[in-house]
């Protein structure tokens, strides 16, 4: 290394431990936590948001470039969920998505993809894996992930995969193609998409009895009836809200409405005329939870300059070892080798029939066992939460989503909890037979007072109704299986009148060792101001949904 090197190296580490020293505590000003003008303390419906406290220097998320490759950041997830509806009525769950995670640094050559498939029916499920090496920006330089530059009319992301699991069949090349077809531009409302996914799934279903494997095509033509919109603080979900302390950070944004208006599902050897349905595209962008540096490299813009210098986890980690201990102790998970679950709880995206959408997260306390059994109305409260509520693009154009909060001592917005609390045993539930692992299969969703005002009609309560139950995605670590399925949204308990749908994920549900469980949290009353024009209340059923 030449003196020149030498020098830009240690002005780079540095400059690095100034930052660190003002995000860890070492800046009295800063040590104080968020300003008191937070907008999650006045303002929690108002749009866009002001002064966000910590998340202020995260880059913005601007279109179109927010679909495209973002190879600043360590990990990103292409994420398409929902139902579909053939011509005969019958619903079928979908679960459609493409990642790439880098093994080092920001070089496209060393990063891992990967694309999952799901697809439920009745009771069977169909699920595939499968894995790749490398990425590249052009077609012209082949790679197992090609996603080049986007534009306002130009965004296609294919992957073909090394390695399908199961194998694929003979004569089958797994593959996965999302793209755009043209109308508004990428990410507004009126854009329209294309999604292509073929491959060969294992077969399960919910008794166990199932086995043996099953190719899959889809096809499927999408017009987005919503845009782009923002989940979060301004899109900043983090630092791992999901644990309450330092870990993974990431930005998500979604697409909540492309709804279907034509496609194909082919099963072995039967089609199916897709006719309907609508998915959510989550689109996810991580830092990784192994990094003692993760949080800064959160909040750092991500120019080149900046993230080649903390970016390398080799540089990191030879950084952090300098740091002094009440910094290079802020999550030292590398050292410690945690392996634990993504998170512990219950995500949720939902769409009503009168057009507004929403997510909703809980974060669950680890139990030793029944870890599906959650909800404060089971005693069973969340340990965190956020949400967002999104108006139809109609009366809303502004991209953000209004901050709602679950549970907590201040009150809440939304409190998730499984169908039958006073039954909590008989609470409609599914055990795999593959994992062990237990899941919730039909949900209770209270709103609080603040919703009567902006979704006038909407019911107070609504019931969630998984449309298949064994919608399990096993991994190579069957210990870390998790929970992806679409759902009916009904304004009854019985599941007859449906009023929008919803796609469920539920992480972390496996048995543990005993333990100590922490203390359970204080459960209070709605309340507090508005800013939302209301919308026209649900007044039709869901075609493809019905009971």
């Amino acid at each position: 290394m030449t003196e020149k090197t030498g020098r830009r190296r240690n002005l780079r580490l540095t400059v690095l431990l100034m930052i660190c020293g003002c995000l860890f505590g070492l800046s009295p000003a800063l040590a104080a936590g968020p300003p008191s003008n937070s907008p999650e303390a006045y303002t929690p419906f108002e749009w866009p948001i002001v002064d966000p406290g910590g998340s202020w220097n995260v880059p913005r998320i601007a279109l179109p470039s927010c679909m495209g490759l973002l190879p600043q950041y360590e990990s990103e997830w292409w994420y398409y969920v929902g139902y579909a509806v053939d011509d005969a009525g019958e619903s079928f769950s979908l679960q459609l998505q493409i990642l790439r995670s880098s093994l080092y640094d920001q070089s496209l050559d060393l990063q891992i993809t990967g694309g999952f498939a799901g697809i439920g029916r009745g009771s069977t499920y169909i699920w595939s894996q499968a894995y790749g090496m490398g990425v590249s920006d052009s077609f012209e330089r082949p790679a197992s992930l090609v996603i080049p530059p986007v534009s306002n009319s130009y965004f296609q992301a294919a992957l073909a995969p090394w390695v399908e699991i199961p194998e694929a069949s003979p004569g089958v090349s797994p593959e996965w193609r999302f793209y755009y077809v043209g109308g508004a531009p990428l990410g507004a409302a009126g854009a329209r998409y294309g999604i292509f996914v073929r491959g060969n799934g294992a077969v399960g279903t919910a008794d166990g009895s199932g086995s043996g494997t099953m190719s899959y095509e889809i096809t499927a033509d999408l017009t987005d009836r919503r845009g782009m919109v923002m989940e979060g603080i301004s899109g900043y979900v983090g630092p791992d809200q999901s644990k309450g302390e330092h870990g993974t950070a990431s930005y998500e944004y979604a697409q909540p409405v492309l709804d279907i208006t034509a496609g194909t599902l082919c099963l072995g050897d039967e089609t199916h005329r897709l006719v309907g349905g609508s998915l959510w595209q989550d689109r996810q962008v991580l830092t990784k939870e192994q990094d003692p540096l993760a949080m800064v490299k959160a909040v750092v813009p991500p120019d080149a300059a900046a993230n080649q210098t903390i970016y390398k986890s080799k540089d990191t980690g030879a950084f952090a070892d300098q740091l002094p201990e009440n910094l290079s102790g802020v999550e030292r998970r590398a050292e410690t080798g945690n392996n634990d679950e993504l998170y512990i709880g219950t995500w949720m995206a939902l769409v009503l029939d009168g057009g507004a959408s929403m997510v909703l997260a809980s974060f669950w306390q680890k139990k030793n066992k029944d870890q599906w059994m959650t909800g404060t109305l089971v005693q069973e409260p969340p340990v965190n939460t956020f949400g967002n509520l999104y108006f139809p693009v109609v009366k809303r154009q502004a991209n953000g989503g209004a901050l709602i909060h679950g549970v907590s001592d201040q009150g809440y917005d939304f409190d998730v909890n499984i169908l039958w609390p006073d039954l909590r045993e008989l609470s409609p539930h599914w055990t795999s037979p593959q994992s062990g692992q237990t899941y919730a299969t039909a949900w209770w969703v209270r709103f609080g007072n603040r919703f009567a005002d902006v979704l006038p009609g909407l019911p107070e309560n609504v019931y969630l109704f998984a449309l298949t139950e064994c919608t399990e995605n096993l991994m190579p670590d069957v210990s870390n299986a998790f929970w992806e399925g679409a759902a009916r949204v009904c304004a009854d308990p019985q599941g007859q009148v449906v009023i929008g749908h919803a796609f469920v994920e539920q992480m972390g549900f496996k048995n543990r060792s005993p333990e100590p469980e922490p203390a359970t949290a204080a459960v209070g009353k709605s309340g507090g101001p508005c800013f939302f024009d209301s919308i026209a209340a649900p007044d039709k059923q869901k075609p493809g949904l019905r009971p």
